[in-house]
């Protein structure tokens, strides 16, 4: 059985999206979070409950690419989950999340 590495998120404060994990799975890269962003702050990004600029980078420059996105909840207040191809390197020491309105760092 492969086991799912997962980094929890570290402090966003209030911010209007916050990621609250990174799921490492060995074939692709799950993203967790909540969204309260209002649509002002979305600006129509390309997914519902994700701002307009989205980018997933890692120190080894690995292009992420968006294969599956679904949630809940209600108003402004989602619950999302997010995932990308390919899998995070096993080499890579970090993952930086930039939505547009702020940047998301975790360290692997």
């Amino acid at each position: 059985m492969n086991r799912v590495r997962i980094v929890t998120g570290p402090d966003q404060g209030a911010a209007a999206i916050v990621i609250t994990a990174a799921e490492l799975h060995v074939d692709c890269l799950v993203l967790n979070y909540i969204s309260q962003a209002s649509p002002e702050e979305l600006e129509r990004g390309p997914l519902d409950g994700m701002p307009k600029r989205f980018e997933v980078t890692d120190d080894l420059d690995t292009e992420y690419e968006i294969v599956g996105f679904g949630g809940s909840g209600e108003g402004e207040l989602r619950r999302m989950e997010m995932k990308l191809q390919p899998a995070v390197p096993s080499d890579a020491k970090s993952l930086r999340i930039s939505l547009g309105i702020g940047d998301v760092l975790f360290t692997l």
